[in-house]
């Protein structure tokens, strides 16, 4: 019995092709930076759903359980996919929570890389550090992203001065946006398939 090898080849060369394509990330913050609306608005943008869930309301798709939609806060990690310039990026929103710590490193085991989400006007805080050290001891390409750029009382400048100082994030490196309008949102998303690497090991 004879076996063409050259359609298995193929296969292998689509499975490989594919995981190039493929980008694995959390988003990690502290609490109330943002973290879920960053992911309905990927969601929007990207084709996935046609209407932004607000947090506050009860209707983001990402927290699914009855106490996240009354608190309009995240207690377990939630997964969802979205296609961009031709790579698919699987994305985990984590919780906020310093009590849920074990729940974010787990979930930050399945990636290659994280969005290290910071409020443009409270800047680092204690959970910003925990969860920027959390990605650092899984070895992931950490990208740091300034959410609520459109308030009037931003402070831009200064957060990245701080993410600096505290973190050791080089300034330049700090993207901003604002997951609530929309402004500045492709960038990011343009920045993962950029810094994050591809999954490791066999297809």
């Amino acid at each position: 019995m004879t076996t063409d090898t050259r359609g298995q080849a193929a296969s292998v060369s689509k499975e490989e092709a594919a995981i190039r394509k493929t980008r694995n990330i959390g988003i990690i913050a502290h609490i109330d930076a943002g973290k879920t609306t960053v992911s309905e608005r990927v969601l929007f943008i990207t084709g996935r759903s046609h209407k932004i869930g607000e947090v506050h309301d009860g209707e983001a798709t990402m927290d699914y359980l009855e106490e996240e939609q009354k608190r309009g806060i995240t207690i377990t990690s939630a997964a969802t996919y979205a296609t961009w310039k031709d790579h698919q990026i699987n994305i985990i929103d984590t919780p906020g929570h310093v009590d849920v710590q074990y729940e974010v490193s787990r979930s930050l085991s399945c990636c290659e890389g994280a969005i290290l989400l910071v409020d443009a006007f409270q800047g680092v805080e204690a959970q910003t550090v925990a969860n920027a050290y959390n990605a650092i001891e899984h070895d992931l390409e950490i990208v740091p992203v300034m959410n609520k750029i459109d308030l009037n009382h931003a402070r831009p400048e200064e957060v990245k001065q701080e993410m600096n100082q505290t973190l050791g994030i080089n300034p330049d490196e700090v993207l901003g946006c604002s997951a609530k309008t929309g402004l500045h949102c492709a960038e990011v998303l343009d920045a993962i398939i950029d810094r994050v690497p591809p999954p490791q090991g066999d297809p």
